[in-house]
């Protein structure tokens, strides 16, 4: 924060932790372990610490230093090209940086289309390999960029959700290597079945421009270019002829079971392909992976990118996915990618269930359950709901985020590179981190949500039921027991409501979708799109009192976060009643009747027709020793402009849901 009131003892206490961690290096660490080594020991200890603590509040000690050597790195490979002479050093007219954005078109068509009908567990672990494929490739695109121009990590400014920027020099070389880069991404995507499309623009940009206009005006022609790419995808394989399977001749015909687009191994019912084949085994084995490796000789499974793969073990270039600052004899770094995993034994804490009377219990619905460190299939995760058996879905990201990459959140001066370093950073770390937090460890978010003890040790068991298909960069994806994912997300809101210090530019908007199990993953995820979309438009609406507010889209509507605590009380109150046996639900569908009508009248006056109708219905419910309080609570949605009568089909919907079904 700016003039904050930080003492030099807790720089002190940094530079000795800082000393700590190097001191454990081998002595003879290359030059490449060194410097990420360094960077993530600066990481750890100086990321909340400010730059300046009387001056521009906002960029972290981190950040500067990070940000400060990659455009020393720059300028270096820039004038050793250029030449080193005083004057050419001097002028900061010469565009002397490139500014690289990468991105992947078709991350939702790719992960999420799964024809196979083999099962819950087998669909569970494709997804959660094509999330870490998705993840991977970005990271591929860019370091594979920065190792071919012999250029540190550090020059990433941003890497997070499949997207990134980096800093590099505008030299002929660097211009053609990334042409190259192009082509043989392009490529590759074609042999994968051009069911994701890399996209690579660059923007060239000069001290004097960085200065003078800040960072927005080339971020702003960055995003243009990128959309231009967009607009012609695998446009530098244009005029060439290429078999997109040029290794796979005279094998089968069939395309494969799973994913429909590459062909299948063998000429039988049901073959997959080698791709589909390696995503089952990277889906077994991801529950008990922590690290993943970049490098060029890969063990099996693995994924193969143009010069560069990643497999399951720490070698080469790691990507560590535990907070684990301790030093290691390789280059390395922080990359939260896989999600939480729910498995057996966390159905059993829920459930309270022993491990046979659980076997027992989803025997009878047809499933398995061999150990408990098994991961749950769909078919479990629904029959975990509280009332209806199904599962629930939400998909949800930040409002608006790329506008505040580009633009910042009060003046172009804030959308400089170090502030936009930092802002992905934190809005990664969320979406990993405190995500993930909040799903395996509920408990230690009390305070900051405000739970009481016993609900606090409720939500930890109950959470722990949600799988995490992806989260990074700015969004998610989570499917869980229907009951336990709306629940989560009023939380969720909540909580980055907190950690972003409630700041108006920085909302998240979601949407949410209850279905069976056995809905086929492409439509789970369109279903959830579509409620995500509408509660998206309804923050946009300019006739809307809650424009500019995030939502959640569910049951037909879109629910500010601000009224959905309301809403989720009326819900509850609803399924109590239910049962209770003291609410009929006769007369819950006599309130969603007059909600329609009312929500499809034009004419003003006739909308208000409800009141009387409302209020005749009411009439047999007004003996409060046989109905207590249903008169009064349920008179009130006779006010038309208030939340509960607005967004009655939600609260009903849900509590009907609730009360349906089988319990646990």
């Amino acid at each position: 924060p700016k003039d904050a009131d930080i003492s030099p003892e807790t720089y002190r206490r940094q530079l000795d932790r800082l000393i700590a961690r190097s001191s454990k290096l081998p002595n003879d660490a290359s030059d490449k372990t060194l410097l990420a080594n360094l960077n993530m020991f600066l990481l750890e200890s100086t990321w909340a610490l400010p730059v300046d603590t009387h001056g521009e509040g906002g960029i972290s000690l981190y950040d500067h230093l990070r940000l400060t050597a990659a455009f020393a790195a720059a300028l270096l490979a820039y004038h050793q090209e250029s030449g080193l002479d005083t004057a050419s050093i001097q002028d900061e007219s010469a565009k002397k940086f490139l500014l690289v954005g990468g991105d992947l078109s078709g991350i939702q068509r790719h992960i999420y289309r799964i024809t196979e009908s083999q099962g819950s567990g087998g669909i569970a672990k494709r997804l959660r390999a094509r999330s870490l494929e998705v993840s991977l490739a970005a990271e591929a695109m860019a370091l594979g960029l920065l190792e071919r121009l012999d250029m540190p990590p550090l020059q990433r400014i941003m890497s997070a959700g499949g997207k990134f920027y980096l800093l590099l020099p505008n030299t002929k070389v660097a211009q053609e290597t990334l042409r190259a880069q192009r082509e043989e991404w392009e490529e590759w995507a074609l042999e994968q079945g051009a069911s994701l499309i890399p996209v690579l623009g660059s923007v060239p940009f000069s001290p004097q421009e960085l200065l003078e206009g800040g960072f927005t005006s080339t971020l702003t022609s960055l995003a243009a270019e990128m959309a231009r790419a967009k607009l012609s995808p695998l446009s530098n394989l244009y005029g060439r002829f290429h078999d997109p399977y040029p290794d796979r001749k005279g094998q089968s015909l069939k395309p494969c079971a799973v994913c429909g687009v590459r062909p299948a191994e063998r000429d039988e019912p049901g073959a997959t392909c080698l791709e589909c084949e390696r995503d089952r085994q990277v889906g077994t084995r991801l529950p008990q992976t922590r690290s993943l490796s970049a490098t060029t000789e890969p063990g099996k499974p693995f994924y193969q990118f143009p010069r560069l793969s990643f497999d399951l073990e720490e070698h080469g270039y790691v990507l560590r996915g535990a907070t684990d600052f301790d030093p290691v004899p390789y280059p390395w770094e922080l990359r939260p990618l896989l999600g939480h995993l729910p498995t057996v034994a966390d159905a059993l804490a829920a459930s309270g269930m022993d491990l046979e009377d659980y076997r027992q219990f989803v025997a009878g619905e047809g499933l398995e359950a061999a150990s408990e460190k098994q991961p749950l299939t769909f078919g479990e995760l629904a029959l975990l709901s509280e009332g209806v058996p199904y599962l629930g879905a939400l998909l949800l990201d930040a409002d608006r985020m790329g506008e505040v990459f580009i633009k910042g959140l009060a003046s172009q001066r804030e959308s400089s590179p170090a502030r936009i370093a930092a802002l992905s950073r934190a809005v990664d770390t969320f979406f990993t981190l405190e995500v993930g937090g909040l799903i395996e460890g509920a408990e230690r978010y009390r305070e900051h949500l405000g739970y009481s003890e016993a609900k606090a040790k409720d939500k930890a068991r109950r959470y722990r039921l949600i799988y995490t298909v992806y989260s990074g960069g700015d969004d998610l994806f989570l499917i869980g027991p229907w009951d336990v994912v709306l629940e989560f997300a009023a939380d969720l809101d909540q909580l980055y409501r907190r950690y972003t210090g409630d700041h108006p530019s920085l909302t998240i908007s979601g949407g949410f979708a209850i279905m069976r199990p056995t809905t086929p993953v492409p439509q789970i995820y369109e279903s959830a799109h579509q409620a995500e979309q509408s509660a998206k438009e309804k923050g946009k609406d300019p006739e809307s009192p809650t424009q500019g507010q995030g939502h959640l889209g569910l049951f037909g509507q879109a629910v500010p976060w601000s009224s959905l605590n309301d809403i989720e009380g009326w819900a509850k109150w609803l399924k109590d009643e239910l049962l209770g046996g003291r609410f009929p639900s006769s007369l819950a569908y006599r309130l969603l009747k007059l909600h329609q009508r009312f929500t499809v009248e034009r004419d003003p006056a006739r909308k208000m027709a409800y009141k009387p109708q409302l209020a005749y219905t009411l009439r047999n419910y007004a003996d409060d020793s046989k109905y207590p309080g249903y008169f009064d609570r349920l008179g009130r949605l006779l006010d038309h402009t208030q939340p509960e009568w607005a967004h009655l089909p939600v609260w009903v919907e849900w509590g009907l849901y609730g009360a349906r079904g089988r319990n646990v």
